[in-house]
């Protein structure tokens, strides 16, 4: 604000001798240091305690108001009389304020029990501490602009400093380490019913249905975000008046010029799911006591991930500064979620609904999921010396780029201190030249982005140079002020006395090409090296089929070029079944290649969970997935038990294995028996206890397996249509029907659902 503890104390006293100023002239006013002090204890330290100290958050409030007067009688002289002419105030005041706020805040949906989400206070290494401790370092970074912005840094000499952050910088890694935390909690925010229907199935009142349709909207939010703001201005207002004469001036003098600073960042995911949930449930009497069902939830959603940051200053002399950078990826798309419902006595708390099946479906996006933030190797300038040789195609390591997934935080191409990835299961990715912006410091030369190569045409000169400058395109959404780029120094000669061996590697790594005088012998040059492919010798000048060995015999004459050939290497996938069952062969895939998905595993008393890329089976393998390494994989088991089907005369039906927990929809598994319809499944042998959803618990296995008893009725031979379809059946056909009336529902004023 400009003002120390000395003016604050002197613009005090000038105050109390003010206030005490009764005559226009009165003496000097004495006032003592206890009345300085008490004064300025009431006037402004309270302002200092009204501050908060802690760092999140953060509310700073400072008021600056002095009013000083002073005035008397304008005496004049008429002839030789003194007379009053007016009387004069003259007044200032000075007002000035100062605002600071700073705010850091985590915003995250937690559904259901969430056992590895403590929302205790800060004390350890909780999920909310590691929050937190990223929201206060980037609150550090947001102190040093320059750094955070990824921008030029300079010494104290005024050197540029290199530094490689660009996309965010280090926001990029903190939003990296924030994602892997993140889960997919979807809560609900509204809900409003479009119909509902309840009623009995038969004549007794013993069995009852229900039928309903809400309008659902839930958010799935995972943000932490930061802003401070800070606003001070300070004005003096003079005022003089005259009494008699009714006149009056004013002046306005700024103490301290208006100014603001605005700093924001904000990181993670939010998504926003609307649709329409159908319900169809069964029960006992009233669905108020108990109740069995399904529900499916079908509809639209918009999901965001990214990080941001954000700086605005301004001021009336200067105007508005800003600064930004991050990147961020949409998703628009469609989704649909099936559950199956227990409920007692329509308690929430005494409900049981597990997730049959769930799946997103994208439509549209904006950004791209994979937020490229560097080259591989950093962008260090590549140097290719071409003698004799117009053309010659470009490393593909070039063209390697660091990225980052958006969805998950993952970073893939991060080298470790020797220069070799950190994780081979998470290399850099190869972009076609469509990618950059290629931009050539010499009009001689040209570059085919179709085929990678660069081609001269010099002309009358045998000597050209030129600097290409690959400069990545950002893609939607993600910005940046320092742009990713690299440069590529080409130097070409073409001596008149000079003979040439040029060699191209077809996307391998650099061999230079010779220069030697004619009728010298050449010189074996090094093999090339080309990720996920073996070198298979070269084609080219006197070659009819590839050669390891190049042998040009000394006396010959004239330019010479050769071109390398490749073969993918293979490599193996082992699958480990981790003690259980019967591992699949392992198989051997080309480089690039996908592997071939194979039979599922199986074992008495477990359920296969599919392929996983680390023994604690946490990162799940997809065979869409090309193969870049020897890899094995690992089978995840789940506890489970044995479905065994007593068709009692049908058909034999396959024993199956499900989870622990699970419920398994019987309408899927019908036998067949000659004569006879089947009626449906039964819990008991005398087939009394119906059941149309099997829960495996240990309420209904013995010795790990679960029985369940097939009912038959023999069909009526004079009229074969006339069968007695059972329960289950019928309530197949009103899930039908329900499905059908859709159409015809039109919203309807909220009403609470009694079952």
């Amino acid at each position: 604000m400009g003002y120390t503890l000395d003016a604050y104390r002197q613009e005090a006293e000038l105050t109390l001798k003010n206030q005490r100023l009764i005559a226009l002239y009165c003496g000097d006013i004495s006032v003592t240091d206890q009345e300085v002090q008490d004064y300025y204890e009431q006037q402004y330290v309270s302002v200092y305690r009204a501050r908060y100290e802690d760092d999140i958050p953060l509310f700073e409030q400072e008021v600056l108001l002095s009013v000083n007067t002073s005035g008397g009688a304008i005496w004049k002289w008429k002839w030789i009389f003194p007379y009053i002419y007016d009387y004069q105030l003259n007044a200032n005041i000075d007002l000035g304020t100062y605002t600071g706020i700073g705010i850091t805040a985590t915003a995250k949906t937690v559904g259901g029990e969430d056992e590895d989400f403590d929302w205790a206070p800060v004390t350890g290494n909780s999920a909310e501490s590691k929050i937190l401790n990223i929201g206060q370092q980037i609150t550090e970074l947001m102190e040093k602009k320059e750094e955070f912005l990824g921008q030029k840094l300079v010494d104290e000499n005024g050197e540029e400093i290199e530094w490689s952050g660009t996309n965010g910088g280090s926001l990029a890694d903190k939003y990296s380490a924030m994602m892997e935390d993140a889960e997919d909690n979807w809560v609900e925010l509204f809900r409003r019913e479009i119909f509902s229907k309840e009623g009995p199935v038969d004549k007794l009142h013993i069995l009852v249905y229900g039928i309903s349709a809400d309008f659902v909207v839930s958010a799935n939010v995972y943000v932490t975000l930061g802003m401070t703001f800070t606003y001070s201005t300070a004005k003096r207002y003079n005022f003089s008046l005259q009494l008699f004469h009714k006149q009056s001036t004013n002046q306005t003098i700024d103490l301290e010029e208006p100014n603001y600073n605005f700093d924001f960042y904000v990181m993670g995911t939010i998504g926003i799911r609307a649709g329409v949930e159908f319900e169809i449930g069964i029960g006992l009497f009233s669905l108020r006591l108990d109740s069995i069902g399904i529900t499916a939830e079908a509809g639209a959603y918009a999901r965001l991930w990214g990080y941001f940051y954000y700086h605005l200053s301004w001021t009336k002399s200067g105007g508005k500064d800003s600064n930004a950078s991050g990147a961020m990826f949409v998703e628009i798309g469609l989704y649909l979620k099936i559950t199956f419902k227990a409920q007692l006595f329509s308690s929430d708390k005494l409900t049981y609904q597990p997730t049959l099946y769930e799946n997103e479906w994208p439509l549209w996006s904006a950004g791209a999921q994979e937020n490229v933030y560097g080259f591989l190797d950093g962008g260090e300038d590549c140097n290719i010396v071409l003698t004799g040789q117009r053309s010659t195609g470009l490393p593909q390591d070039l063209f390697r780029m660091s990225y980052m997934d958006m969805k998950t935080g993952e970073q893939f191409g991060v080298l470790n201190d020797e220069g070799a990835l950190e994780d081979e299961d998470k290399p850099a990715k190869l972009f076609g030249a469509s990618s950059f912006t290629i931009d050539i410091s010499n009009p001689k030369f040209r570059y085919d982005g179709n085929t990678n190569t660069v081609t001269v045409t010099p002309g009358d000169s045998t000597a050209e140079s030129c600097d290409i400058r690959i400069l990545w395109k950002n893609a939607p959404l993600a910005f940046t002020d320092r742009p990713i780029s690299r440069t590529v120094h080409i130097d070409w000669s073409d001596p008149a006395e000079a003979r040439y061996i040029a060699f191209d590697t077809r996307g391998g790594s650099l061999v230079s090409a010779l220069s030697l005088r004619a009728g010298a012998a050449v010189r074996q040059p090094a093999n090339p090296t080309r990720q996920g492919y073996d070198f298979a010798g070269w084609t080219g000048t006197g070659l009819d089929k590839p050669t390891m060995t190049v042998t040009v015999p000394a006396g010959s004459t004239g330019n010479r070029g050769y071109t390398a050939t490749w073969t993918a290497k293979s490599y193996t996938v082992t699958f480990d079944v981790q003690g259980h069952g019967t591992a699949p062969k392992t198989q051997t895939v080309k480089y690039g290649k996908k592997a071939a998905t194979p039979k599922d595993p199986t074992e008495s008393g477990y359920a296969f969970g599919g392929w996983y890329k680390d023994a604690a089976c946490k990162q799940k393998f997809s065979f869409s997935a090309k193969i870049t390494g020897d890899i094995t994989l690992y089978a995840k088991w789940e506890e489970a038990y044995t479905l065994k089907f007593h068709t009692n005369g049908g058909n034999s039906l396959k024993s199956r294995n499900f989870p622990k927990g699970t419920s398994v929809d019987l309408r899927k598994y019908k036998p067949t028996r000659s004569g006879y319809y089947f009626v449906g499944w039964f819990r008991d042998s005398k087939l009394t206890k119906p059941v149309t959803w099997q829960e495996m618990s240990d309420d209904y296995a013995k010795d790990g397996v679960v029985t369940i008893y097939a009912k038959w009725k023999k069909m009526d031979t004079t009229n074969p249509k006339t069968g007695d379809p059972s329960f289950p059946e019928l309530a197949a056909g009103l899930l039908a029907l329900s499905a059908l009336s859709l159409g015809a529902v039109t919203l309807i004023g909220k009403k609470k659902r009694n079952w």
